[in-house]
């Protein structure tokens, strides 16, 4: 990709200067984006741009480019409740997406990220536990692609499930009977 880079004369603007500690950090996201799942990005997304506007620096870099073409297919299919829970990850995508050139690249592949809908109703309580069990199957499934069970004590699947659980609880009737 940096020789592409310096054949359209775009190394600085993309890369910054060869000699800059910024160019170590842009591929070290690009390679980041290379590796990890789009759900493991997305949650880093939203912890790493809450002071940010760009993943490093104060523009546009390729570590951006990249990073946008690894998440948006996952991010263009998550629920309104979903992108409004990441909302740091949601304005980074947003204000990418909306970059020169890449409206038209988004939109032509059908990937772009709608803004949520904040008026919607919550979910109700049956919705919840349709989509814990939804996100059960999906662990259980990835757990088994992985190479075996995970084991009980999993920490990240026990406070998934313990959120659900509190969601359940606090979620309003929806004049449903119990």
């Amino acid at each position: 990709m940096l020789q592409i880079a310096k054949a359209c004369y775009l190394e600085e603007p993309l890369f910054n200067k060869a000699t800059s500690a910024e160019r170590f950090e842009i591929s070290s996201y690009i390679e980041m984006a290379s590796r990890l799942p789009a759900v493991e990005l997305v949650n880093f997304l939203n912890t790493h741009m809450q002071t940010r506007m760009f993943l490093v620096g104060f523009s546009v870099t390729a570590a951006d480019v990249m990073m946008l073409a690894h998440v948006i297919e996952h991010f263009s299919k998550l629920t309104d409740l979903e992108k409004i829970g990441l909302p740091h990850a949601f304005r980074w995508v947003d204000h990418v997406q909306h970059l020169p050139g890449m409206l038209e690249q988004v939109r032509a592949k059908n990937l772009f990220v709608a803004f949520p809908d904040e008026s919607a109703e919550p979910p109700s309580k049956a919705q919840l536990k349709k989509l814990a069990k939804l996100q059960e199957a999906a662990d259980k499934k990835a757990a088994k692609k992985a190479g075996g069970n995970k084991p009980e004590g999993n920490d990240k699947q026990n406070n998934a499930k313990k959120n659900v659980e509190e969601e359940v609880k606090e979620a309003p009737n929806n004049g449903q009977q119990q």
